[in-house]
C-alpha cells in the first residue's frame, strides 16, 4: 500500500480506530528504531509538517552497528572476504564496499537523534584500523580498501578527528588523532598527508604546546620499545623500516609545530635530534623539503649554509633553490 492510499484509509477510520491502529503499529516497531526516531516525542506533540530525521548511511541503531562491525571485523581478520567460506554468504561477501560507506556515513553523522559521539568515534577508529590493516595484508578483493569505498585514508583520517573533537574536544584530538597517524606511518601513506590533515585542526599555541607534549612522551615510548627489542628483532627489515617510519613522522610533526610557534632554533634541533636517515645529506633535503612547505625561505638559507659548513654537500635542486631565494627574496612556485 502506498502513503496517498494509506492516508485515505485512515481518514475515514474513527478515533477508536486510530487509536488502536497507532498502538498496534508502534509495538511492531523495535525500541532501538522509536529511539532513533524520537517517537516517544513525536507522540508528545505531533506536528504534521514535521518528519522524521533523514539518517545518512545505515539507519541501525548505534548498538546494532556496534555489534554488527565487530562480528564484520572479526569475519574479515579470519579472510572470509576473500574466500568461499559458510559463515559469510556470497551476497554479503560481494557487498562489503556498500556495506563499510554505509557505516562511515552513519559513524561520520553527529545529528543522528540516538547520537554517541563517544561510541560513534571508537566504531569508527575500528573501521580505519580494519582499512588501514587492509592496506598491508589481503583482506579484502581490493588491495586499496579506502579507494574501495570512495573515501581516501586522509580523508578517513580526518572524520575520525572531527569526531574525536566535536565529541571530546580538541584535547582529545591530539591524544588520540596522533597515536592514530603514527599507525598508519608505515610508508603506505605518507605521514605528510595525514600531519597535514591534523593540523588543520589545531591552530593556536596552546594546543601547539599540547602537541609538543604528546610527541614527546609518543617519542620516549618508541625508543623505550626499541630499547628492549632483542638484536634478532632489530634485525628483520619490517621491524626497522615500522620504527623509522613512526619516529620520522613524529619528528616532521615536531618539527612543523615548533616552526608554527615560532621557536626556529627549537625546530632545527628537534629535526635533527629525531630524524633517522643514514645519509646526511639525504636528511638535509628533507629538511628543506618540510621548510619549504612552511614558507621559509630564510631559515633554508641558513640551514643550506650551515649544512656546507658541517662538510655536507647538498644536491643541485638545493644549491638551485638557495640561489634562487637569494636572487629574489622568496620561494619559487614549486620545489
Amino acid at each position: 500500500m502506498k502513503i496517498p492510499e494509506l492516508r485515505e484509509k485512515l481518514s475515514g477510520l474513527s478515533e477508536k480506530e486510530l487509536v488502536y491502529l497507532a498502538v498496534e503499529f508502534y509495538k511492531l516497531i523495535p525500541k532501538a528504531k522509536r529511539e532513533m526516531y524520537q517517537l516517544d516525542i513525536m507522540t508528545e506533540a505531533p506536528d504534521p509538517a514535521s518528519k522524521p530525521p533523514k539518517l545518512q548511511g545505515s539507519t541501525d541503531s548505534i548498538a546494532d552497528m556496534e555489534h554488527k562491525i565487530k562480528e564484520f571485523i572479526k569475519h574479515a581478520e579470519s579472510g572470509y572476504y576473500i574466500r568461499y567460506n559458510t559463515v559469510v554468504s556470497r551476497k554479503a561477501r560481494k557487498a562489503w564496499r556498500s556495506t563499510l560507506k554505509s557505516w562511515y556515513k552513519a559513524l561520520t553523522s553527529t545529528n543522528r537523534p540516538e547520537a554517541d559521539l563517544d561510541r560513534q568515534s571508537e566504531l569508527l577508529i575500528q573501521l580505519y584500523f580494519l582499512l588501514h590493516r587492509g592496506t598491508r595484508i589481503k583482506t579484502f578483493t581490493s588491495a586499496e580498501p579506502f579507494e574501495a569505498i570512495n573515501v581516501v585514508q586522509t580523508k578517513f583520517y580526518r572524520s575520525v578527528l572531527d569526531l574525536l573533537e566535536q565529541a571530546a574536544g580538541k584535547s582529545d584530538v591530539i591524544n588520540r588523532g596522533i597515536p592514530l597517524m603514527l599507525h598508519s606511518s608505515d610508508g603506505k601513506v605518507q605521514a605528510t598527508h595525514l600531519i597535514d590533515e591534523f593540523l588543520l585542526l589545531i591552530s593556536i599555541p596552546d594546543l601547539y604546546e599540547q602537541s609538543i607534549e604528546k610527541i614527546q612522551s609518543l617519542l620516549t615510548g618508541l625508543y623505550e620499545e626499541n630499547s628492549k627489542a632483542s638484536s634478532l628483532t632489530k634485525m628483520r627489515s619490517d621491524y626497522q623500516s615500522n620504527y623509522n617510519n613512526k619516529v620520522n613522522a613524529l619528528a616532521e610533526l615536531g618539527l612543523v609545530v615548533y616552526l608554527r610557534l615560532g621557536e626556529h632554533t627549537n625546530a632545527l634541533n628537534f629535526f635533527d635530534r629525531h630524524y633517522i636517515h643514514p645519509n646526511t645529506e639525504v636528511k638535509l633535503y628533507m629538511l628543506i623539503y618540510y621548510l619549504f612547505r612552511e614558507g621559509k625561505p630564510e631559515l633554508i638559507r641558513h640551514t643550506i649554509e650551515t649544512a656546507k659548513n658541517n662538510n655536507i654537500k647538498p644536491r643541485k635542486s638545493l644549491l638551485d633553490l638557495d640561489q634562487y631565494i637569494a636572487i629574489n627574496n622568496t620561494l619559487p612556485e614549486s620545489f
